[in-house]
């Protein structure tokens, strides 16, 4: 996509599993509020574990 500069809708996206959810924009704004609200509520270990568990370099035990 960016070696070609090729555009993809928000559906074509997320039928790729490049993302996982699409929100109309009429509801887009409090979609991502409930959802910031919901990982506001995660533990702190989530935030830092999470990067270096999805790159294979992260500590599997906490």
């Amino acid at each position: 996509m960016l070696l070609f500069n090729k555009k993809l809708t928000a559906s074509q996206a997320c039928e790729l599993g490049l993302i996982t959810e699409v929100f109309p924009d009429s509801s887009f704004q409090s979609e991502v509020q409930t959802r910031l609200k919901a990982y506001a509520r995660l533990p702190p270990q989530v935030s830092t574990a999470g990067p270096g568990l999805v790159t294979g370099t992260g500590d599997r035990d906490w």
